[in-house]
């Protein structure tokens, strides 16, 4: 008998997948029967155009709640860029949260903060129970804004629409993972990490998302952990591209046009233009040249399965991390590129093929002297 399982989904798993959702940001503030209240909140959404109505969730437990529930009214403040202390301080407990925050009365009598972004006062026309939430259904009675650009919450962090910071973040974090300065036997300590780039938690997670996306990091129980990464990883994924790439050569080898011949030719130059005295001049660089090269080759095929099969292998992501962010490279990986395109100038098969075969054994040697040198694995 086939017992049924009720899907589960713990607090702390679900605040961090909800979090992937990128929101404005929002101070909600009311004049209840005694005092004013305000509170930071995410989690609030247009609702309707005609009546103008909007929808803000609020935690039954605070004083916000119990405020506008009782003067029926609320205003919603939004945001701007650089306003992070602002949504810090209404987001923390505190007698007066209002402390040196400039404001004024609104329409209906709730406290307007003066440097908000834009700000929405409305009447409470319907209350929806939730969960440990109020759903409060606003009809919005007065509506102002002025220009800029909205404070934005991701991931438990604050930011603006730009993600320059979090490209930025994951780039540091890429190196630090390439250059094994991340130890790969452990989960990676979020917090520990952010002190000692001096961002937000927040802006570590996102890097790390991208990271996995990319190979680089997994996935675990607990958090995110550097992908695991030895020689025969990398031997096998080398000597898989060869096996694609010399089979692809006995179909194209003596039919490549004149044209497509010289793009080979310049996209080798490319990639051997970031190599000088045996030293990468620009790794990164390389390694995206180097995957133009290899896949515009296995693209004169004309095969999609041998293109989808040749893009399964991740290349790019495999010599990263079979190379790590080392300068040295070595003048070989020049003149076995060459032989190829050379080979399929000259119609020679038997060239092309050799040279195929032995870039693979270049770069798993390669991989082996450098992996090894860190224990065997990124």
């Amino acid at each position: 008998m086939t017992v049924a399982r009720t899907p589960h989904v713990d607090r702390d798993h679900f605040r961090n997948v909800v979090g992937c959702f990128a929101t404005g940001v929002a101070i909600l503030t009311s004049r209840g029967v005694q005092a004013r209240a305000g509170m930071t909140v995410s989690a609030l959404t247009s609702l309707s155009l005609d009546p103008p109505m909007v929808l803000v969730c609020v935690n039954r437990s605070v004083p916000t709640e119990r405020s506008i529930a009782e003067a029926g009214t609320f205003c919603l403040n939004i945001l701007g860029e650089g306003q992070e202390q602002l949504a810090l301080q209404f987001a923390r407990p505190s007698d007066d949260k209002f402390t040196g925050v400039r404001t004024h009365e609104g329409v209906l009598g709730n406290p307007v903060l003066t440097d908000a972004l834009a700000s929405i006062e409305c009447e409470v026309s319907d209350t929806v129970q939730a969960g440990s939430h109020s759903i409060f259904i606003g009809r919005a009675l007065d509506a102002q804004a002025r220009e800029g650009l909205p404070l934005t919450y991701f991931r438990g962090g604050f930011g603006g629409l730009t993600l320059d910071r979090f490209n930025q973040v994951y780039q540091r974090l890429r190196d630090m993972i390439l250059a094994r300065e991340i130890d790969g036997n452990d989960d990676i300590d979020v917090p520990q990490l952010a002190r000692r780039l001096d961002v937000e938690p927040a802006a570590v997670l996102a890097g790390l998302s991208t990271l996995r996306r990319e190979g680089l990091v997994t996935s675990t129980d607990y958090g995110h952990r550097v992908a695991p990464f030895t020689v025969d990883d990398a031997a096998e994924a080398f000597e898989a591209r060869a096996i694609i790439e010399t089979g692809i050569a006995d179909l194209t080898v003596g039919s490549v046009t004149g044209e497509n011949l010289a793009v080979l030719d310049q996209l080798c130059s490319e990639l051997c233009g970031f190599i000088l005295n045996d030293e990468f001049t620009d790794f990164d660089a390389y390694l995206a040249a180097n995957d133009r090269f290899h896949r515009f080759l296995v693209g004169l095929s004309g095969n999609r399965r041998a293109i989808a099969q040749y893009e399964a292998l991740a290349m790019p992501t495999i010599m990263a991390q079979s190379f790590g962010k080392t300068r040295k490279s070595s003048s070989q990986f020049v003149d076995v590129h060459k032989r190829i395109v050379d080979g399929y100038q000259q119609r020679d098969l038997d060239a092309v093929k050799t040279a195929m075969r032995q870039y693979a054994v270049l770069a798993t040697e390669r991989a082996r002297e450098l992996l090894t040198s860190h224990g065997g694995s990124v």
